[in-house]
């Protein structure tokens, strides 16, 4: 996964990305060319807070004030350049070789979009493991090696969308002067299969907005 996530966040996206629309909506997630990532996630929040509502406030505890927390600390956001984003990186979306190395990876288009690529680094330690047992402790090994590899701080994006978690560490954008490691010996392979496509340019799958 350290492999996937390392080739993901070298891959300059074209506009087709911004155009994009995550899974249940028509519109672009990025509504205009020149808003911004915090502004464009932001936005996505939003619209779901507005629809769900009465069932996050049944769910969760003290939901107002969280919500209103994350908007302000999304407005503290420095503008970064944005990369690739998968959106549903699981360990059932990357297919590997014989050797455990990663060569391809599907099912994109639930929150495929251009993005902060340490948004899909705290998004995959989230997702990791999400139902098991050990899902909280498989979250922080996971964070902890991205740290390692990638040089993200631990202490921007929100974290413990499961019950019982905390506020929890966080981690930092891009760009934030960091060293970036190598990726690993299966980013060669993977590199065929991710980047062309990306960087090409290709046709919006979904239903798009104008450009």
């Amino acid at each position: 996964m350290l492999d996937v996530l390392a080739v993901l966040r070298e891959i300059e996206v074209g506009p087709a990305a911004r155009r994009l629309a995550v899974v249940d909506e028509d519109s672009a997630l990025w509504s205009e060319e020149g808003n911004g990532w915090a502004r464009a996630l932001t936005g996505l929040m939003d619209r779901k807070v507005s629809r769900f509502r009465p069932q996050l406030r049944a769910a969760v505890t003290d939901f107002d004030a969280k919500y209103e927390q994350a908007r302000l600390r999304l407005q503290r956001l420095p503008q970064t350049p944005v990369r690739a984003v998968h959106g549903d990186l699981v360990p059932e979306n990357v297919m590997v070789d014989a050797d455990g190395r990663p060569v391809a990876v599907l099912d994109w288009g639930f929150l495929s979009t251009a993005g902060d690529p340490a948004f899909e680094a705290g998004l995959t330690a989230a997702l990791f493991d999400m139902y098991g047992p050990g899902a909280r402790d498989a979250e922080e090994d996971l964070l902890a090696r991205i740290h390692e590899s990638a040089g993200y701080g631990l202490g921007h994006y929100p974290r413990g969308n499961r019950p019982g978690a905390g506020p929890g560490c966080t981690v930092e954008p891009s760009g934030s002067g960091a060293a970036h490691s190598a990726p690993g010996p299966g980013s060669s392979v993977l590199h065929q299969h991710v980047r062309p496509s990306m960087e090409a340019d290709p046709p919006c799958p979904q239903p798009c907005s104008p450009p």
